[in-house]
């Protein structure tokens, strides 16, 4: 997949086209992020934003939730600061946004070194994005989440690819349990996912996932990103858009 600079970017959302959106939050130090954008953000959201400890937790927190504001208001043309959120299904936000805008859906995710936010018209979606890092505990979370078909793949690799294929498998189960809002207390290993190159195969309980649309790519050398799209016949387009925050 192609990452697009900003300038780039498109103001429209036609309903087979899902746009992916990134940026990296240690392009700065976290009171530069805080001179740019903390006056975007919601009473809620800065509330949220001073409860974390760390630096790099907060970093993380203004920056995808900048980009998700920034993101919405190229597609709306609404100020950022004015867009309005609610809490959806089991605490999901969700952007209340005015005609001919209500049917836009979002999701953001953040990790060390890249948040991202992705929009679809009209369609639940979710995104997952995580730092390729090592995983002390990787044998016994597998089995606790991953179906015996994905246990099968994962035994079949070394341990560098198993990493790397396990972090593919998480961050597509995460972008579903995300855009359904069943969250992570969902029965994981009941979905079960095939993947070849960026190509997805998803079982849910057994059967096909008739109406969901899956990708697994590499925005980074260092992360792997999943998404996870409802009411999909067929292949979407999906694009990747980088901003600098």
């Amino acid at each position: 997949m192609t990452v697009l600079a900003a300038d780039c970017f498109p103001t429209e959302l036609p309903g087979n086209e899902v746009h992916v959106w990134i940026a990296d939050p240690d392009q700065c130090d976290l009171t530069q992020l805080e001179d740019r954008h903390y006056r975007l953000l919601s009473a809620h959201e800065r509330d949220k934003f001073r409860s974390f400890h760390f630096d790099k937790d907060r970093r993380q927190y203004l920056a995808a939730h900048a980009l998700t504001r920034l993101v919405l208001s190229r597609y709306t043309r609404l100020a950022p600061e004015e867009i309005d959120f609610a809490s959806g299904p089991n605490g999901k936000p969700c952007a209340r946004l005015p005609a001919p805008h209500t049917t836009i859906r979002h999701n953001l995710s953040h990790t060390a070194g890249l948040v991202g936010c992705v929009l679809a018209r009209g369609r639940a979606c979710g995104i997952d994005i995580e730092s390729c890092r090592p995983l002390p505990a990787l044998e016994s979370i597998v089995p606790t989440v991953c179906s015996p078909d994905e246990i099968a793949q994962l035994e079949a690799l070394g341990a560098h690819a198993r990493l790397h294929h396990f972090l593919r498998l998480w961050t597509l189960k995460e972008a579903y349990a995300k855009a359904t809002s069943e969250g992570l207390g969902a029965a994981l290993a009941q979905v079960s996912f095939r993947i070849e190159d960026e190509a997805v195969a998803c079982l849910i309980k057994g059967h096909a996932a008739a109406n969901w649309w899956f990708h697994s790519t590499l925005p980074t050398e260092r992360h792997v990103l999943a998404l996870a799209v409802s009411g999909a016949s067929g292949p979407l387009s999906v694009s990747l858009h980088r901003l600098h925050l």
